[in-house]
């Protein structure tokens, strides 16, 4: 309770605990005693609120403690006549652990925002449907690649992208274990709106709340139709590659760093007695002599090395 001039009448046992002091020590002395230097200005816009209004409105501020901590409070605020004279009788009410989880929740929400922009951003396809499957999230990265709205896919469920060239057992493993909270990683053969079909990698994981129950999924997809494509090109080619060089009766290999045969013809595994199947991937000790092995071994070391590698060229030429 404060006297218009600012000045403390009342201080019950709640606001002693609160700030420190004893009531003797608060009865007839200014409030600004008991409030932050740069409070004041809003303590004093408040006491002249509630003389002309006769009441305030709830508001956060700082009170001081006697030790000289601030304590953030939340305090309201009334007129009321008092031995015939009009006098402010208010609450105050420490909110310090609002306040800290009002930080808390803003610093979640700062690193929430950080997230979505980097999902918003993402190049990868990013998809989240509830327990039942029905898509309530998708990144522009999605909208992208299927040639959907989001309109015409929130609420629906990602079987829209079926292009029926997907094993139907390999949904049945997808949902197994994604419901059993395990994650799945796999392909699927998907189309877009406008029925052209593209190769997707996916990684789908449950999400769970803090019970540890299941509430939503989180697919994260890749476009692989280019690599594929480009995977399927040079397979083709290496085949046609093999086929010509099975075919030529000198003998040829390819080895790797390591000396490891990576391609023979069938000339050269004839040569050696054994399978081209049963070459690749192994060394000359594995498959020819000891001392055929070392020569061999000689050879290649000595056309690796880059000097020689240039004299040998000389020779030749």
């Amino acid at each position: 309770m404060v006297s218009v001039t600012g000045k403390q009448l009342y201080f019950n046992k709640q606001v002693e605990i609160l700030l420190g002091y004893k009531k003797e020590e608060a009865i007839g002395k200014s409030f600004t005693k008991f409030v932050p230097k740069s409070e004041i200005p809003k303590y004093l816009s408040k006491l002249k609120e509630i003389f002309t209004t006769k009441k305030i409105a709830p508001f956060e501020t700082l009170s001081l403690h006697k030790d000289g901590r601030h304590i953030p409070v939340e305090i309201t605020g009334k007129l009321i006549k008092y031995n015939g004279k009009n006098v402010g009788i208010g609450t105050i009410r420490d909110i310090t652990e609002r306040k800290k989880e009002q930080e808390h929740l803003m610093k979640l929400n700062q690193e929430l925002n950080k997230y979505f922009t980097a999902i918003e951003q993402s190049t990868a396809s990013i998809v989240i449907t509830n327990i039942d499957g029905n898509i309530e999230y998708v990144n522009p990265c999605f909208l992208k690649m299927t040639e959907y709205s989001q309109k015409e896919v929130i609420g629906k469920n990602p079987r829209v992208l079926k292009s029926g060239k997907t094993p139907k057992k390999e949904y049945k493993k997808l949902w197994n274990k994604i419901l059993t909270g395990n994650t799945w990683h796999g392909e699927f053969i998907n189309k877009t709106k406008n029925g052209e079909e593209y190769i997707e990698k996916a990684i789908i994981s449950p999400i769970k709340n803090d019970v540890g129950e299941i509430t939503h999924f989180v697919a994260i997809k890749e476009d692989i139709s280019k690599r594929k494509m480009a995977e399927t090109i040079i397979k083709e080619k290496t085949e046609q590659q093999q086929i010509l060089i099975n075919n030529m009766p000198a003998l040829i290999y390819f080895k790797d760093k390591n000396l490891k045969y990576v391609l023979v013809n069938k000339s050269f595994a004839k040569l050696v007695g054994r399978k081209v199947e049963d070459i690749i991937g192994k060394t000359d000790n594995e498959i020819s002599p000891k001392d055929i092995a070392e020569v061999h071994k000689k050879l290649d070391l000595e056309i690796i090395d880059v000097k020689k590698l240039k004299l040998f060229t000389k020779r030749r030429i």
